[in-house]
């Protein structure tokens, strides 16, 4: 991003004090290589017993290589040796004392060594009242990185509504390194966006400003929560990847496994088949015992039948005593 952009992103503050103007590498920058220097120029000369740098990466602060110092040609020029930046965002906060007046001043910007991140679930924050106007706000994603943040300016009717600047104003929660101040430009009929780079995770106050030509500028804050690096982008480890794999491996087997066949039911407990398997042959009933009337019945069968074999007998002898 040219210094031209990060100017509109980062606008310098006109007036009193030693405010940042620009920088190298400037703000919103992305740079393909690490910096060897920071360095920073302001509004007024320097008194350098009030004025710091502390520079924020990855894993925490970031320790310069040497003690920050004026350039020895420019007065309101800081100079900050680095040592082996590695990939990521890298927050810049400053606070100076002017040489001039003696006031103090702080801000901060941010600079990336390397493509940041983007990916990650957005977050939509609902409307919220700015005077007479309503303003909702996008960040996608929320996370550190390179979100993008839209808000959305509607009257209370939900129109759009004439504006002449959206800006928004960004303070992290910790550490305490005062406000930065973004210009967002127009992206649709309602809506105004900025690309920005986020280094600090956790709870950042926004306030979304809207300036008319004719009424007084109208704000709504926001509290939006920035995740890291390692929720944003949350992969399995290689331990839950594996597991995974093994228990797709088992169920895979086990859908291929051939059913095993259900063994026949007890006679007093029949099975209810289940709706995935054909139901079992019901096998057939045991005989009952018999008793009281049905064991009469059964004797005089039985003396019927042996009646009719002596009876077949005598007729055989009868016919062969005729022969």
């Amino acid at each position: 991003m040219g210094a031209a952009l990060a100017a509109a992103l980062f606008p310098a503050t006109v007036g009193a004090h030693a405010n940042y103007v620009r920088s190298e590498p400037a703000a919103n920058a992305v740079a393909d290589a690490a910096p060897a220097t920071l360095r920073l120029w302001f509004g007024e000369n320097l008194d350098m017993a009030g004025t710091q740098v502390a520079l924020y990466g990855p894993g925490g602060p970031v320790a310069p290589a040497s003690a920050p110092a004026a350039a020895p040609d420019d007065p309101r020029e800081l100079v900050v040796p680095l040592a082996g930046l590695g990939p990521g965002v890298y927050t810049v906060g400053w606070a100076t004392r002017s040489a001039e007046d003696g006031d103090d001043a702080a801000g901060f910007y941010a600079f990336a060594v390397g493509q940041p991140g983007t990916a990650g679930a957005p977050l939509i924050l609902p409307p919220q009242p700015a005077g007479d106007l309503r303003v909702a706000l996008t960040i996608a994603p929320a996370a550190v990185g390179m979100p993008r943040l839209t808000a959305t300016v509607r009257d209370g009717a939900g129109s759009p509504v004439a504006v002449q600047r959206v800006f928004v104003r960004l303070r992290p929660a910790a550490p305490d390194l005062g406000q930065s101040e973004i210009i967002l430009a127009q992206s649709g009929p309602d809506t105004f966006s900025a690309d920005l780079l986020v280094g600090l995770p956790g709870d950042w106050r926004v306030d979304v400003r809207v300036r008319r030509e004719t009424a007084d500028d109208v704000a709504a804050i926001f509290t939006v929560p920035f995740a890291g690096a390692a929720a944003a982008s949350a992969r399995p480890t290689a331990a839950a990847a594996v597991a995974t794999v093994a228990l797709a491996t088992a169920a895979a087997t086990a859908t291929r496994a051939p059913a095993m066949p259900s063994p026949a039911p007890a006679p007093t407990s029949p099975s209810v088949p289940s709706p995935s398997a054909p139901p079992s042959p019901t096998p057939p009933p045991s005989p009952r015992p018999v008793g009281g009337r049905e064991k009469g019945a059964g004797w005089l069968a039985l003396t019927a039948l042996v009646a009719g074999c002596a009876a077949l007998a005598a007729l055989l002898l009868f016919a062969r005593g005729r022969r």
